[in-house]
């Protein structure tokens, strides 16, 4: 009886904010939405900070670094061997542009104020009249925030969309990055020391390393350094840095080498010279769209109606060739123009500057041997000869299979792909034998429901990894998965250790 009279009384509540949202104008309506949207992200802080606060209190983590370490040595694994584990582990940040995500700048250094003055209020040295004046500066901070128009009213530009990457690593990933890496660097240190005599043997291996490599660069110093020599590149930069790093720790004051200039040598070692590499994507019918315009201006037929064995000979014959494919002269439309340029100026910078080429609706060998001929043709064009180098080296192609129908062909694509001896000797070469996927969890559950998705995504996966596997070649899986909205919100770390078994 209880339970019906919630029911109804929900239903009776139910009807009364449907004759009350009815009734409003549009006005009020949009004062509304426009309310819950700020009220949400509000909320959204909140929680963030009062999420912080508990961490703080808790004093041993079960899922922190020393906590794990201590587990991992517990269970036997060698001090070595996590050593060696945690530092040959990669860690590849990816900030993607998605049309969702509309805050502009302006609202979040808004938000980003009000979050320093939550966590500047939890000081337990406040006075009264100081958390007053944090009061009224809140208030005055969401007075902003209501006040500010938070719609773009013209469509970002790429340089937008950098400029909000770099918003993201000036405000959070600068100053987190070290310091979670430091965090890492004690705990493996602490962990290190609890077999002794496993420490030593790892302290005197590196410090007859180090003298080494101390001795060659002696050798290869210059007197002086000219005033007009500037760094290239990240190793270059890191070199006095790691020269200066070891000296400290020669001369007795570690303490001062494992401050502020680690944190400058993880800063170079995870940054760069370039901060954030930036990753080219483009839709796999437009590769077939230029290779259409080359081929029917060659007069040798239309490559899109070719049937895929063709397509792979033809590839691999022009991958093997030492001339240009695409000629100077020809005059293209403005989509193939854009693409064949596209290649030109990724041949210009290099994978010094750029990531990966994901071909995004991938289903074939052919899409990626396509995306290699026309960056193989793009290089020629810039260097001028096949033989001389262009700045970088090439950037690695990754297919990103979306649809079920291209998930379930995954593994064979891969197959097909690693059974040409060009493509294996070039992954082989230029990319320490690895082969990177990508997998598309968006357009996969819009083309099957959730569900199914997650189940071919499983499978595709295990076929891929098996596929490289025939062929003694490393694969890294790029889950497409979105942000915390797109895996349904929470930690990233339990969001990964809820997904399904690794294949």
């Amino acid at each position: 009886m209880r339970a019906a009279g919630m029911e109804d009384t929900a239903a009776v509540v139910e009807r009364q904010l449907e004759a009350e949202l009815a009734a409003m104008s549009l006005e009020d309506a949009l004062c509304l939405a426009r309310a819950f949207s700020h009220y949400l992200n509000l909320v959204g802080i909140a929680e963030t900070h009062h999420r912080v606060r508990k961490a703080r209190e808790v004093e041993h983590l079960s899922n922190s670094c020393d906590d794990i370490f201590d587990k991992l040595i517990q269970s036997g694994v060698p001090p070595e061997q996590l050593h060696d584990t945690v530092c040959k582990q990669e860690v590849e940040i990816v900030l993607t542009a998605h049309p969702t995500q509309i805050n502009r700048r302006t609202l979040q250094y808004k938000h980003l104020r009000i979050a320093h003055l939550l966590e500047f209020n939890e000081r337990p040295d406040l006075s009264h009249e100081d958390k007053e004046m944090l009061i009224e500066d809140l208030v005055r901070e969401i007075t902003a925030i209501w006040q500010t128009d938070e719609l773009r009213r013209h469509k970002p530009t790429p340089v937008d969309e950098a400029r909000a990457g770099l918003h993201i690593v000036e405000q959070s990933l600068w100053k987190a990055v070290p310091h979670y890496l430091r965090r890492v660097s004690n705990a493996l240190k602490k962990n290190l020391r609890s077999d002794d005599k496993s420490s030593k043997e790892l302290k005197i291996v590196r410090l007859m390393k180090t003298r080494r490599r101390l001795e060659h660069l002696l050798e290869d110093l210059p007197c002086d350094y000219d005033t007009e020599e500037y760094c290239e590149t990240s190793d270059q930069l890191l070199e006095p840095l790691i020269l200066c790093y070891e000296s400290l720790q020669s001369c007795g004051s570690s303490v001062l080498a494992d401050g502020r200039l680690a944190d400058l040598i993880r800063r170079v070692a995870t940054f760069g010279m370039v901060l954030m590499k930036l990753d080219v994507r483009q839709e796999s019918g437009r590769h077939t769209e230029a290779l259409d315009a080359v081929t029917s201006y060659l007069d040798l037929g239309v490559y899109s109606e070719w049937d895929e064995e063709r397509k792979l000979d033809f590839l691999t014959r022009e991958l093997k060739g030492k001339r240009p494919l695409v000629p100077t002269n020809m005059e293209v439309a403005a989509d193939v123009k854009e693409v064949l340029d596209t290649f030109r100026v990724a041949a210009e910078l290099g994978s010094d500057s750029l990531g990966a080429y994901v071909i995004s609706m991938a289903s074939n060998a052919s899409d990626v041997l396509a995306v290699e001929l026309l960056q193989k043709d793009a290089r020629l064009a810039v260097s001028g000869d096949l033989g001389r180098p262009c700045p970088g080296g090439t950037l690695r192609v990754v297919p990103l299979f979306e649809t079920v129908k291209d998930l379930r062909e995954a593994g064979s694509a891969i197959r097909k792909l690693l059974s040409i001896d060009w493509y294996k000797e070039h992954i082989i070469k230029n990319h320490n034998g690895r082969q990177e996927v990508m997998v598309g969890y968006s357009d996969s559950g819009k083309d099957a429901g959730r569900f199914t998705a997650a189940w071919e995504l499983y499978k595709a996966q295990e076929d891929v990894v098996a596929a490289c596997t025939e062929f003694g070649i490393k694969v890294t899986l790029f889950h497409g998965r979105g942000g915390s909205i797109g895996r349904g919100g929470g930690p990233t770390h339990l969001a990964s250790s809820r997904s399904l078994p690794a294949p």
